[in-house]
């Protein structure tokens, strides 16, 4: 199989809705300001971007390993 040279962003694997990260942090403890959120495989960042402004987390970090990905983020 021959791989295209720029990588189509049209198909994600693993992609959760808002709703999933939502539910995701319904069952996780609180979130608070000494606590790191750590997303590997982060696409655009759009998870991170939500945990930080729907909870007290002290930081957050996406890791993306696809440099497309990487360089939209």
């Amino acid at each position: 199989q021959v791989k295209p040279k720029r990588p189509n962003l049209e198909h994600r694997s693993g992609e959760i809705s808002k709703a999933g990260v939502t539910a995701i942090l319904a069952v996780l403890p609180r979130l608070q300001g000494t606590d790191i959120f750590l997303d590997i495989g982060s696409g655009i960042g759009n998870v991170i971007v939500q945990v930080a402004l729907e909870t007290q987390v002290g930081m957050c970090v996406g890791i993306e390993a696809q440099s497309q990905l990487a360089k939209l983020s």
